[in-house]
């Protein structure tokens, strides 16, 4: 059984955004932390913006980390924003020195999911069916550079309830100008259709100390299902992902919406992420190369202090 785990820095990320002339960056980091509506990444990037218009207008160092650990603090389940926070602390040379450090890390999200995709899309390479499920932008990006080089056949999408993100996948997949079959299975089939696929393909939420993965309910079946079937299951995610300092805390609340109603007396429980062991892992493939599980986290901290100085 061989299993790969491809690298990108963030799902779905939006690069380069600028906060508003004349607002206050500690405020706006005031406001990050009390967001529940956008997703990590997108709350990373833009939590670096703020800090880039901190050190250049010379904020207070204290005033600054107050606030990033304020907003790691609100988003424990976040681990990009629980990397920065520690990096932050050791940051030497503030204000003046910190600003380009900040913007390297900046620029390293914006060409690490391709990155991470193009490495995906090489040890997809020769596969013709595919099982995948949730969204990740990484992942979507993949499977769209392997359906263009004309290799890919057919994508199987499991629904990924309770809040049924494969469905986006499978509407984005459906749209790509190629002649690829996509279908939308319920979560229960997985397993089935692993045994018919040629590689399975996820994201992730996290990577624990251990080289665990945390992801969407469903994975964990998925990753049985391509032992049991020995076919490869390949994990988009990325460094900065990693749990460092082992803060990472599952959110413990989540949605049942859309679910049929239990029957009186009956709870209805619905979970979100799961933990996939790490021996179900061979070998992590990041934008950085190949990683073995008992490595990923000495490589995480080192490229979070090669670009940021943590």
């Amino acid at each position: 059984m061989r299993i790969f785990v491809i690298s990108s820095l963030s799902k779905g990320i939006r690069v380069g955004q600028v906060s508003r002339p004349g607002r206050d960056p500690l405020e706006g980091l005031r406001e990050l932390a009390r967001d529940r509506r956008s997703g990590a990444s997108e709350i990373f990037q833009r939590a670096l913006d703020l800090l880039i218009d901190s050190a250049r207008l010379g904020l207070p160092r204290e005033a600054v980390l107050r606030e990033v650990r304020a907003l790691s603090d609100s988003h424990p389940e976040m681990v990009p924003l629980l990397n920065l926070a520690f990096a932050m602390k050791s940051l030497l040379g503030w204000p003046a020195g910190v600003a380009g450090r900040l913007e390297a890390l900046r620029e390293h999200v914006r060409s690490s999911r391709f990155r991470a995709a193009e490495v995906a899309a090489e040890q997809m390479k020769g596969v013709r069916r595919v099982v995948t499920l949730s969204w990740s932008s990484t992942a979507f990006e993949t499977l769209r550079r392997a359906a263009l080089s004309g290799s890919l056949r057919e994508i199987v999408v499991s629904q990924s309830l309770p809040l049924g993100e494969g469905l986006q996948t499978a509407r984005r997949l459906a749209s790509l100008p190629v002649s690829v079959r996509v279908r939308v299975i319920p979560d229960s089939a997985i397993p089935s259709h692993v045994g018919e696929a040629d590689a399975g393909l996820v994201g992730a939420d996290a990577v624990l100390g251990d080289g665990s993965l945390v992801n969407k309910v469903g994975t964990l079946s998925m990753a049985l299902a391509c032992d049991a079937f020995e076919v490869p299951l390949v994990v988009t995610t990325d460094l900065l992902k990693v749990d460092v300092w082992g803060r990472f805390r599952r959110p413990e609340t989540s949605s049942c919406e859309g679910l049929p109603e239990p029957p009186e007396g009956v709870e209805l429980a619905c979970p979100v992420f799961e933990v996939v062991p790490a021996r179900y892992v061979s070998t992590y493939a990041t934008e950085g190369g190949p990683i073995q599980p008992s490595e990923v986290v000495n490589r995480a901290r080192r490229l979070i202090r090669s670009l940021v100085g943590g």
